[in-house]
């Protein structure tokens, strides 16, 4: 993920390949409600709008946050295959 600032708007979508999900994508981040940042979800064009994410907001400290997401989807055959996603977030002074 680009790198944010201190005192500086941010706003960054992540989207996970245009697949249909078998069930929700599961997001879990260590963004606090102090640091200035939202992320929000579902936020992607339909029928794919679940598996994008934005994180948005002007950091009011610098720090390193981790955002996860974990999810299912179908191969060719049927089959189900579960991926999960980590990205890191450094917001710099």
């Amino acid at each position: 993920m680009p790198k944010a600032s201190v005192g500086k708007p941010y706003n960054v979508k992540i989207e996970i390949e245009k697949v249909i999900l078998v069930d929700d994508l599961f997001v879990d981040s260590n963004i606090t409600n102090d640091s200035g940042l939202v992320l929000n979800t579902g936020v992607g064009e339909p029928p794919y709008s679940d598996n994008t994410i934005e994180v948005k907001g002007t950091p009011i400290k610098n720090g390193k946050y981790e955002i996860i997401l974990e999810g299912q989807t179908r191969n060719a055959y049927g089959g189900n295959i579960n991926f999960r996603k980590k990205y890191d977030l450094i917001v710099l002074q």
